[in-house]
């Protein structure tokens, strides 16, 4: 049963993680209940509501929880407790449990869901809503008509007031979107727009980093980084290139035409080069 409705089990977990705030409300409805009380039991002595409903301490918090807390259970409570009192005992145990906490978190399970798909549609209609705005704003900057959008038609769309607005309606940040037009069409020429709608609601500022975030921005990372290295290398090699065919040609113009000096002389580079050992 638990496999196959799921919900049930979160909603005994419920129960047991409500068990302490339950616990510590009912000590405090029972210190309320307990001070009410003496001040009726003192207020109404001698009187006959006093005599009938507070004529002592328990019988006085009795009173009030009952016909003040739970003024609809009171009446079978009574009627249970007439025939044996631990018959009401049980009934106001089942009473706390299944009215007071578990009818109190239906209604909080029900407040968040409701809440959540309250959410969810209104996010919805707030980007359907933007996308029809925007469609209309796209075709006017689409000069090739190719239903796709470039970075000059990213741009002209930006700079459109009520574009922008729409943009910033969704809860993207236009000034920064400006600024990443560089970035998002560094690969690609032209975007469909699926994808530049996608890409809106995926810029939006409410978002939250997931795990694929962290992934891309750390392969992204890892290609900037590989490119970077391959232009320092190419730029090294144009700046120290000439000089090391410079030194060639020196070492090449001091051989001149005996080979067998050059020889010599590379011998002694060489040994010179080698880093001398111990002496002892």
């Amino acid at each position: 049963v638990l496999q196959a409705c799921p919900e049930i089990m979160i909603m005994i977990k419920g129960v047991v993680a409500a068990a302490r705030s339950v616990s510590v409300t009912l000590v405090l409805l029972l210190f309320i209940v307990y001070v009410w009380a003496i001040g009726f039991r003192t207020v109404t002595y001698g009187t006959e509501v006093g005599n009938t409903h507070f004529k002592t301490i328990p019988q006085s918090m009795l009173s009030l929880f009952l016909q003040g807390v739970l003024p609809d259970m009171a009446p079978f409570v009574y009627e249970l407790s007439e025939q044996h009192i631990g018959y009401g005992i049980i009934m106001l145990v089942f009473i706390l449990i299944a009215t007071l906490t578990v009818l109190n978190m239906l209604v909080g399970v029900l407040v968040e869901v409701v809440s959540v798909v309250a959410a969810t549609e209104k996010e919805q209609l707030t980007a359907n809503f933007v996308r029809n705005q925007l469609l209309s704003s796209l075709k006017r900057v689409d000069t090739d008509g190719n239903e796709k959008i470039s970075q000059a038609e990213f741009e002209s769309l930006l700079v459109n007031p009520h574009a922008a607005r729409m943009v910033k309606e969704v809860g993207v940040d236009v000034v920064g979107l400006v600024e990443l037009s560089d970035f998002i069409f560094q690969n690609e020429k032209e975007l469909d727009l699926d994808d530049f709608f996608r890409l809106l609601l995926e810029l939006r500022g409410s978002n939250n980093a997931t795990v694929k975030d962290i992934v891309d921005m750390r392969k992204f990372m890892r290609q900037e980084i590989l490119t970077l290295e391959n232009d320092f290398l190419v730029h090294l090699e144009y700046l120290v290139g000439p000089q090391k065919e410079h030194y060639r040609g020196s070492k090449k113009s001091e051989c001149g035409d005996d080979s067998s000096a050059c020889k010599s002389l590379q011998e002694k580079g060489v040994q010179t080069s080698q880093p001398s050992g111990n002496s002892e």
